[in-house]
């Protein structure tokens, strides 16, 4: 799993987060062009994602709307790990994307 890798990274000292979230938001204001790279990047990853989640059996616009909460997650945990150095964060992001996929998917179940 992506997971694994990134806390196999974290513990060799070689995974430090997400570089687009962050250089995204450090952008943003002085380099907006160059911040819309990094925003055009994250967005073709919640494409991933939901096409990871189509295939899965959800239709299209359901998911559009949980590849964003996913991507949330993602991102927030790999923020949250490069901030404070805990890999807590990235140990509880697999589990965490699987449960709200089970949220979704139990709550939209026709």
């Amino acid at each position: 799993m992506l997971t694994q890798k990134h806390l196999s990274s974290a513990a060799e000292g070689e995974h430090n987060g997400c570089p687009f979230a962050v250089m995204g938001m450090e952008l943003a204001l002085s380099e907006p062009e160059i911040a819309g790279l990094y925003a055009a990047a994250l967005d073709e990853a919640r494409q991933i994602m939901a096409e990871v989640l189509e295939r899965s059996g959800l239709n299209h616009e359901d998911a559009e709307r949980l590849s964003s909460l996913e991507l949330t997650i993602f991102e927030g945990k790999l923020l949250l790990f490069r901030i404070s150095g805990d890999a807590a964060h990235l140990e509880t992001m697999e589990r965490e994307m699987i449960q709200v996929y089970e949220q979704w998917e139990a709550q939209h179940a026709h």
